[in-house]
């Protein structure tokens, strides 16, 4: 039976090495197994090493031998970003991702992300600003613009922070800011770089071919 399609991003810190629609995701967060299918609930969580599989359909398969990681599930789109190296396993005649080191992970996020943009809760106290200067006071300075959105009954809106609140976009800071804001309050935002030395037949239009 065939499931309605959503987007996925594979990142790296060589790069993006998958970019497209799937009908289930099949992975391994670090409080354990998870299948997520279209239209799943905001999600932003740890990952542990695994095979993460892509179900193109039942019977297309995309196998990446996942090391430790970040996935973000937000408006029906996974992202998914991974600590390893792309290569091709001659063996298992698959794209395997060699693990690396445990930082690789927040190089890779201070490299691809963009911007953290904190969904505000309208009830949350007025000291919960406090707090949230206190945890972005400690991944200051950083490459990576903070936006907080904000809606109420009588405005709403999107205020991004000066650039001396620019933050380093590590593992941590984003939970932090999930507990925060609440469940789904935090969003990473990308933009995928091609690998190095990438042409017309890229690593992730290799991952496209059956």
């Amino acid at each position: 039976m065939a499931h309605t399609k959503f987007g996925v991003e594979v990142l790296t810190p060589e790069g993006e090495v998958f970019n497209e629609e799937v009908e289930m995701v099949s992975t391994r967060t670090v409080i354990g197994s998870i299948g997520i299918l279209a239209n799943h609930e905001p999600l932003l969580a740890m990952l542990d090493p695994t095979e993460l599989r892509l179900y193109r359909s039942e019977s297309d398969i995309v196998h990446l031998a996942q090391g430790e990681g970040y996935l973000q599930m937000i408006d029906n789109h996974a992202l998914i970003l991974v600590e390893g190296q792309l290569r091709f396993d001659e063996f298992s005649d698959a794209w395997r991702l060699a693990a690396r080191r445990l930082s690789d992970l927040d190089e890779a996020l201070s490299a691809q992300a963009r911007r953290i943009v904190i969904r505000w809760p309208t009830a949350l106290a007025p000291k919960a600003f406090d707090e949230l200067s206190r945890v972005l006071t400690r991944y200051r300075p950083g490459p990576c613009p903070v936006t907080i959105e904000y809606r109420a009954a009588s405005a709403s809106g999107a205020l991004t922070l000066g650039t001396e609140w620019n933050v380093r976009p590590t593992r941590e800071l984003l939970m932090a800011l999930e507990e925060l804001a609440g469940h789904g309050g935090v969003e990473l935002r990308c933009a995928a770089a091609a690998p190095p030395g990438a042409g017309a037949d890229s690593l992730a239009d290799a991952l496209r071919r059956p």
